[in-house]
């Protein structure tokens, strides 16, 4: 049997030191600029009838979550 290609390595099961500080630096970054912790999406089960439509819903709870943040900013700063 002839095998075409290359293999590829093995996954990590542990991650590196680097790769935890990096984790956590984006962590910490994204808790600090946002100032309501909220993705914009309630508790509940949602069906959805096409991808596409979850997807829409999806993006338009982070959207509101996005603005809520950017608003409360601004007062928090004192910007109108």
């Amino acid at each position: 049997m002839r095998h075409l290609g290359h293999t590829t390595s093995e996954v990590q099961a542990m991650s590196s030191i680097q790769a935890l500080r990096e984790a956590a630096v984006h962590q910490a970054t994204g808790s600090a600029l946002a100032i309501v912790n909220t993705t914009g999406i309630t508790k509940g089960i949602y069906r959805f009838s096409s991808h596409h439509q979850a997807n829409m819903h999806a993006d338009e709870a982070l959207i509101s979550a996005i603005a809520i943040n950017i608003s409360k900013r601004r007062l928090i700063a004192g910007l109108p």
